[in-house]
């Protein structure tokens, strides 16, 4: 059976069939494939006067244009592309959540949270122990920021599903469709 011209396929070979093109965002001149541009236009790239594109599918996985109904996501146009594989989280992105932390007034045997308590550590200059809270502090008091250390490497969070590279190519020859 003929391609319909513009047709996207997968394809698991290593070249691109005859009357084919791989999906790799190549620039194709105009004069030489007018039935393809007069489908494709400059969605996908090109000048629209002499040159266009094919769809460039490496790395991307495709999605349908539009919206779809009664799910709460962004709308797509054809030929526009999204996301990202890697993304830094901030702090207002991460889910609610709270740390607690146990205090005792008594002083450790060494300068660091023994037995899942705080206690005094000493002050790196002068060597004098100093506490990780008051004793007087009030309700709400905030704690010594030197009791908790930051945590997190501001590392790129990497969010790329698991994929399998394969090849997707786009008929330039074929049968030319015809509006319903």
């Amino acid at each position: 059976m003929d391609p319909i011209l513009g047709e996207v396929r997968i394809f698991a070979g290593t070249f691109a069939p005859n009357g084919w093109f791989f999906c790799d965002g190549s620039t194709l001149p105009i004069s030489q494939y007018a039935a393809l541009f007069s489908l494709l236009g400059t969605n996908y790239g090109g000048d629209g006067v002499q040159t266009f594109k094919v769809p460039d599918l490496r790395g991307r996985a495709p999605v349908h244009s539009g919206n779809g109904q009664g799910i709460n996501v962004s709308r797509y146009e054809v030929g526009q592309t999204a996301g990202v594989e890697n993304a830094n989280i901030t702090t207002l992105q991460m889910p609610a959540h709270t740390h607690t932390v146990n205090v005792n007034s008594v002083a450790p045997s060494q300068g660091f949270a023994t037995n899942g308590f705080l206690g005094f550590n000493a002050n790196a200059e002068t060597g004098e122990p100093y506490p990780f809270y008051s004793a007087t502090a009030t309700a709400g008091s905030t704690l010594n920021p030197a009791a908790l250390t930051p945590a997190g490497g501001s590392q790129p969070l990497n969010i790329v599903q698991p994929v399998l590279g394969i090849n997707f190519i786009i008929a330039w020859q074929g049968i030319y469709p015809s509006r319903p």
